[in-house]
């Protein structure tokens, strides 16, 4: 694309890499009889992978990224044959004692020297090979006919690891046996200081495996292009098993769907099983967490009442954290007797513990962590009310006590015809009560659950919350939000989560310069405001002024404002670049990438012609100028120049025609 955003994708990286170096693990051939392997690796479109992968990454990176990317391209010699309609796929099979791997390739044309290099099988239209490479490499029917089947499948993202966990545990339970019997004979070696015994490490590893042998399948997955960046995470469980019912969407009828909270982050849900969900979370970890003050088999007991619907907001400024959260009684439950004799009387019980934990900890005394407020009277309805205190923020590496700066939130309840309201204050409560009033049951519609956050918001408040310890970084409002949903169907839960990847590095780049304005301090110097450590939202500051006089200077700085998504300012330190040097091609051209960033799309193509007009060999000048004319709508001169381009030789050209069907040879 024209609009190079850049992000550290080293999840991708890691994978892609494993998949192509994998021959350096002892490895034979695929060995499941029944064709599916019990890890599963999927690449769609590995050469747009790749190019994702030098384009996302910051400028100053990009050579390094480009080098690591062309070696992979090498090592497949070349990625021009491989077919992107279809996938790269990777299996693992495991018979308790060796791994064996084998890799399909799908191509659009052979490709000979790759098929000698690793001893591939060749197929019709693909290539399979084992590594390390071997001459008795074996490939049943079922085999081949199931990685055929999953190199057509449509992908839910760019790549995707799959993990058959139930057949893995049991191919592999002697092994984790052995390792277990080992945790055992180490019981001894465990130590006062250490926050767990040997033996209780052994039950928690034993629970947690308990629980995963009912997942019958694991999926993660990550698409990533230099617009957004979305991670999924699957989980299916066993046929018959407890999991695979607690992942089966009740369809209850809501009452909630009405109501919206106006909050920088907001969540809801729909009715679900939530007691199974923390006795599952007890079973598999309860033995860890109760050691630090938290039971899930007791918070299960006062979720009974509520039937997992829930809806609420959540916001943090200079005076703390303010919130409002509605949850949904079942209706047996009178809610007056629930928030006094089942909610409150575990609240107090919890603190006392985290109080008593903290203590034991530190050594030192700590202020009363609960306390029950007056109780109030909001619209007829009787309001409890709660102080809570934590230990306050600090910034990481400072040695504050944990007594310094406690912070509090005050909570306040009621119940109101089978709703439970909780707020900060009481204003909110009244709020709240106006709006449950009108709230009308609906069928149940839509994800089971979701969260959203305002980042810009978050982080402010989090700043604020957070005692100074040097500038404030000045954060802009339009950072984005980052969006979460889970969806449960079937016996299996989804998720997805999706962020801007100009947001990420607006957040990286703030930071960034919060970090160089701190280092840049001289001693004995008073501390610069937070207008002079960020002049503008995400610009950084310099502490070199002599060399601004040169169009060096503002090309890196323009360059570094478009890394952290600061396009505006990336456009004035590109006029700069000009006014120092006229005739300066390079200049023109980033400076319509900027535009074309901000939607200024005639800017963007003046700037961009001006470049050609310096330069009209230059391949990549055509190729930007024909991606702002589709931007704005301008697919015949589009065309033109991707033609003009090709012709010049841009490879991105080049492939931009091949995957429209162009012939312009």
């Amino acid at each position: 694309m024209l609009i190079k955003r850049y992000t550290r994708l080293t999840t991708i990286w890691w994978i892609l890499a494993g998949l192509i170096i994998s021959g350096m693990l002892p490895i034979q051939g695929l060995a499941s009889p029944e064709g599916r392997p019990l890890l599963l690796i999927k690449i769609r479109d590995i050469d747009q992978v790749l190019t994702d992968l030098e384009t996302l990454m910051p400028s100053g990176e990009g050579t390094a990224v480009a080098s690591q990317t062309g070696m992979i391209k090498g090592m497949l010699q070349g990625t021009d044959w491989i077919d992107p309609t279809r996938s790269v796929v990777a299996g693992m099979a495991y018979d308790g004692q060796t791994t064996t791997w084998a890799v399909f390739v799908p191509f659009q044309k052979p490709n000979e020297n790759f098929q000698g290099a690793y001893g591939a099988i060749a197929g019709e239209d693909y290539y399979v090979l084992g590594f390390p490479p071997s001459p008795d490499m074996t490939l049943h029917d079922t085999q081949r006919d199931f990685l055929v089947q999953e190199a057509r499948r449509s992908s839910k993202a760019g790549i995707i690891v799959e993990v058959a966990a139930h057949d893995l545990l049991r191919q592999a339970e002697p092994q984790i046996e052995a390792a277990m019997q080992g945790m055992a004979a180490n019981a001894g070696a465990g130590t006062p200081q250490a926050p767990f015994t040997p033996e209780e490490m052994q039950r928690t590893v034993r629970d947690f495996m308990k629980t995963l042998a009912q997942v019958q399948t694991l999926r993660v997955g990550l698409d990533a292009d230099p617009e957004t960046l979305q991670l999924l995470l699957d989980v299916k469980g066993m046929p018959e098993s407890y999991l695979a019912g607690l992942l089966t969407d009740q369809k209850r009828d809501g009452r909630l769907a009405g109501y919206q909270p106006n909050y920088p982050m907001q969540f809801r849900s729909r009715a679900y099983n939530v007691p199974g969900v923390l006795q599952m979370l007890g079973a598999s970890f309860g033995q860890m967490y109760r050691k630090m003050g938290f039971d899930f088999d007791e918070l299960a007991e006062i979720a009974k009442g509520v039937t997992g619907e829930m809806a609420g907001g959540m916001a943090f400024d200079q005076d703390g954290m303010t919130f409002e959260m509605v949850y949904v009684l079942h209706d047996s439950v009178n809610g007056d007797a629930y928030l006094t004799n089942v909610y409150l009387p575990w609240l107090e019980s919890y603190n006392r513990r985290m109080a008593a934990l903290w203590e034991g900890q530190t050594g030192r005394s700590i202020d009363a962590l609960y306390e029950r407020m007056p109780d109030t009277n909001v619209a007829g309805q009787k309001v409890i009310g709660v102080r809570t205190r934590f230990p306050a923020m600090s910034p990481a590496g400072s040695q504050m006590p944990l007594n310094a700066g406690l912070q509090e939130y005050q909570t306040r309840m009621t119940a109101v015809d089978g709703l439970v309201l909780v707020a900060s204050s009481d204003a909110a409560i009244a709020r709240m009560i106006a709006m449950v009033a009108d709230l009308q049951a609906t069928t149940a519609q839509g994800p089971l659950a979701t969260f959203s956050m305002d980042l810009g918001a978050y982080l402010r408040g989090i700043q604020e919350l957070m005692p100074s310890s040097g500038p404030a970084v000045d954060i802009p409002d339009d950072i984005g939000s980052l969006a979460m949903q889970a969806d449960m169907h079937g016996g299996e839960l989804t998720t997805r989560t999706r962020i801007n990847v100009r947001d990420i590095q607006q957040v990286a780049g703030l930071f960034a310069n919060l970090s160089a304005a701190g280092n840049a301090q001289p001693a004995g110097t008073p501390s610069a405001t937070a207008s002079e450590t960020v002049a503008e939202a995400g610009e950084a500051v310099t502490t070199v002024p002599d060399v601004r006089d040169t169009a060096a200077y503002w090309m890196d700085r323009g360059g570094l404002l478009s890394a952290y998504g600061n396009y505006q300012g990336a456009v004035r330190s590109y006029q700069k670049a000009l006014e120092l040097a006229p005739q300066l091609p390079e200049a023109y051209f980033q400076q319509g990438v900027a535009y074309g960033e901000l939607g200024h799309f005639d800017a963007a193509i003046d700037a961009i012609s001006r470049a050609i007009d310096r330069m009209p060999t230059n391949g990549a000048y055509f190729y930007g100028r024909a991606r702002v004319y589709l931007l704005a709508g301008d697919e015949e001169l589009a065309m033109k120049d991707f033609m003009e381009a090709g012709f010049l030789g841009n490879e991105d050209a080049r492939s931009y025609l091949k995957h429209a069907g162009v012939d312009w040879d």
